[in-house]
């Protein structure tokens, strides 16, 4: 459920208490009082002890509370230097500013609209992501082909089709250096930190350029593999990875490899070659890995066909999550402005004379 709790995994038969239907439900104890996760009683219900129910008084409105709420936080609220928790003495003397039951209607309303767009935003946001992965899915196994090529694919092992690649680095000891990073779950290359000069011999640093291919050695939980992006261009790497390129530019596309990489296949491949029982302490055995089976298009352009197609279905994803984030953003400020009397609703001229 989301704003209004209206089902749950378990029912009574009976019960000696419940909280009424409009009352405001969260958790009292535990690092759930983080997530901040509030809900409307839509029905009665019987709550066990890590929750809590707060009944809203005559001249509340149920959902204006509900946000301002939300807006305030129940981490702001709960006692959090041991255990976090929330109880009565928490809770009710908070204070907030309280309008007119009509202005606190309006502005749930207004609130209410932003977050139906912001649920239609996720919708395509999801439809992105499982469109994404289908493609990937089928075009990555060779399920799905272009009508234009008919010759099978070639098995073929990372060897074949990457080398590595190293250079000699240079420095100045008073400049400063971005290092880079990679995580498979993140989607590709992030930056880390910032190195000065000095820290680069320490480390034994390499660099890598734009279109390279990075695997960890070390980081086998994430995988750890990515195709460095354009806005990463020349920055540094620690020793824990390799930078690999193109074995045969006319025959493999880098790119490619890097989307065989986010596979499910792949992953289960750094676990098969992953030893030891503490996750975070496992060794990586990259000669392994290097010699596992790759499934490639015979022809180059194959391979950039299925890339653009990928790409593409990468980029609308990257197009709807940019767009949710926006209206996050939109409604956040403007929680801020309607929930502290910073900005108010204007109310039709027959509602202002009803409440006068």
């Amino acid at each position: 459920c989301e704003k209004y709790q209206t089902d749950s995994r378990e029912y009574l038969s009976a019960c000696r208490s419940v909280v009424p239907a409009q009352a405001l439900i969260f958790p009292k104890r535990g690092a759930a009082i983080f997530a901040n996760k509030i809900r409307i009683a839509a029905r009665p219900l019987a709550l066990d002890t890590n929750l809590m129910g707060v009944e809203v008084v005559s001249g509340l409105d149920p959902e204006y509370l509900y946000y301002a709420i939300s807006f305030a936080g129940l981490h702001r609220l709960a006692d959090t230097s041991t255990i976090p928790q929330l109880n009565n003495k928490h809770v009710l003397p908070h204070v907030l500013p309280r309008p007119s039951l009509k202005e606190q209607r309006r502005i749930a309303q207004i609130l209410s609209t932003w977050d139906q767009a912001i649920a239609a935003a996720e919708r395509l946001l999801d439809n992105s992501l499982k469109r994404k992965r289908g493609l990937a899915r089928d075009l990555l196994r060779g399920k799905t082909r272009f009508k234009q090529f008919a010759a099978p694919w070639q098995q073929l092992t990372f060897r074949d089709v990457l080398k590595e690649v190293k250079r000699r680095v240079e420095w100045d000891d008073d400049q400063d250096y971005p290092l880079i990073s990679v995580r498979r779950r993140s989607g590709g290359a992030f930056l880390r930190e910032t190195l000065k000069g000095s820290e680069i011999l320490t480390k034994k640093l390499n660099y890598a350029y734009a279109g390279e291919f990075l695997i960890s050695k070390m980081q086998v939980v994430h995988g750890a593999m990515a195709v460095v992006p354009a806005v990463l261009d020349g920055m540094f790497i620690s020793d824990s990875y390799l930078a690999f390129q193109s074995a045969n530019e006319d025959r493999f596309d880098i790119n490619f490899v890097g989307w065989l990489s986010t596979t499910e296949e792949m992953y289960k491949a750094v676990r098969r070659c992953s030893y030891g029982v503490h996750i975070e302490k496992m060794t990586f055995d990259l000669d392994m890995f290097l010699s596992e089976k790759l499934h490639i298009p015979e022809t180059l352009e194959e391979q950039r066909l299925i890339c653009d197609v990928l790409d593409g279905a990468q980029a609308e994803a990257k197009v709807a999550s940019d767009h949710l984030e926006q209206l996050k953003r939109e409604k956040a400020a403007l929680m801020s402005q309607l929930l502290t009397g910073k900005r108010r609703v204007e109310l039709p001229e027959v509602e202002t004379e009803e409440h006068a």
